[in-house]
């Protein structure tokens, strides 16, 4: 048998939580998300409802201007 170690589950950020980090509609993410412009990839949920990495997200948002960096470490420390 092996052994296991319990660790607090991942909290993920749907197209809406995107959004709303990013200050934008929900639609202009989903184009994000399919334009093939770096944007980060699904880590969980499924076609139909996606779910992304906050600190991935984040990190995109501010190297690509969308946001400032006080907004993702104030967002993203929602997620963690």
């Amino acid at each position: 048998m092996t052994g296991s170690v319990l660790t607090a589950p991942r909290v993920l950020m749907s197209l809406t939580d995107v959004a709303e980090l990013a200050g934008k509609d929900r639609p202009l993410i989903t184009k994000w998300t399919r334009r093939g412009i770096g944007f980060p990839g699904p880590v969980g949920g499924d076609e139909a409802r996606p779910l992304f990495d906050p600190r991935q997200v984040a990190d995109w948002l501010l190297a690509t201007g969308r946001i400032k960096r006080e907004r993702a470490e104030q967002e993203v420390s929602l997620f963690m």
